[in-house]
């Protein structure tokens, strides 16, 4: 089963980093077509949409943890309580990181 495990993540990797700078092309073409003042340029993109999911994921990260331990606590079903408030706090996380993580990248 371990076979080829180091070469499924490395595809999988290169896969990702492929569909990152697509996306981060998309959205430049996006907001020049969109806006006529200039952008900032791809690598800003992907840096900052890196920085961002690295915050959203740390706070994710504690609030998963919180919710586990309170369920554990209670002695409460975790699939009923924690997949509702963490989907919803990963939704709610995302995009003031992302704002954040452009705050940190402007000069």
């Amino acid at each position: 089963m371990r076979t080829g495990s180091f070469a499924l993540k490395t595809v999988t990797a290169l896969v990702r980093r492929i569909f990152s700078v697509r996306t981060a092309a998309a959205a430049k073409i996006v907001s020049g077509a969109l806006f006529t003042t200039p952008t900032i340029s791809v690598a800003d993109f992907m840096v900052i949409s890196v920085i961002g999911a690295i915050i959203s994921s740390i706070v994710v990260l504690v609030i998963t943890v919180a919710v586990a331990a309170f369920c554990a606590n209670r002695d409460l079903d975790l699939d009923n309580v924690a997949a509702p408030i963490v989907t919803a706090s990963g939704d709610i996380a995302t995009l003031p990181s992302l704002f954040l993580a452009r705050a940190k990248e402007s000069p």
